[in-house]
């Protein structure tokens, strides 16, 4: 087994939670992601709700745990190749060349498999719900404060304006 093979499962849990935390949002079963403190307190006083038993449930917890152990356990691979490529002595410089060449032959490629495999399934998956949500075959009532009070057969120019910001959003790029 390697190192790394039990931080994957941790970030798989991880993962886990947060989409779970995210499937019910403020349905009835959020009760386990709500504080035993929180107002008020007829509804929110269960043992599942306990600081041990809800770390389990803490998904603004489990969002930095998933990025931190992401961005480990993907560059650790490329670390190791880049170190490994490190050679001190000079008889094997021309392997050490072809050794650093592989290295960003691997960066490159990991980068770009990422663009594919991550990026574009969350466009898709998005403008597809911008889609369905502006044609009225998917309802979803949001506060004012997400749409502030539009809706979208009238305003097709902030959907396309939203959809924009929000994958550039999820890409960091503004």
């Amino acid at each position: 087994m390697d190192r790394t093979t039990w931080l994957d499962g941790l970030r798989g849990i991880a993962a886990a939670i947060v989409a779970l935390d995210h499937y019910f949002m403020g349905g009835v079963l959020d009760v386990a992601f709500r504080s035993f403190w929180a107002d008020p307190p007829e509804d929110n006083r269960r043992f599942i709700q306990l600081p041990p038993i809800r770390l389990l449930f803490a998904s603004h917890a489990m969002v930095p745990l998933f990025l931190v152990i992401s961005g480990y356990a993907i560059s650790i691979n490329l670390l190791r190749a880049r170190n490994n490529s490190s050679v001190s002595s000079a008889a094997a410089a021309a392997a050490a060349a072809s050794c650093e060449g592989d290295f960003v032959r691997r960066l490159s490629s990991a980068a770009t498999r990422r663009i594919f495999r991550i990026y574009l399934p969350v466009v898709a998956i998005a403008s597809i719900s911008q889609l369905l949500y502006f044609c009225n075959l998917y309802r979803w009532d949001f506060g004012d404060e997400v749409v502030w009070g539009r809706r979208p057969w009238t305003a097709p120019w902030l959907h396309v304006t939203f959809l924009t910001r929000y994958i550039l959003d999820i890409m960091n790029i503004i």
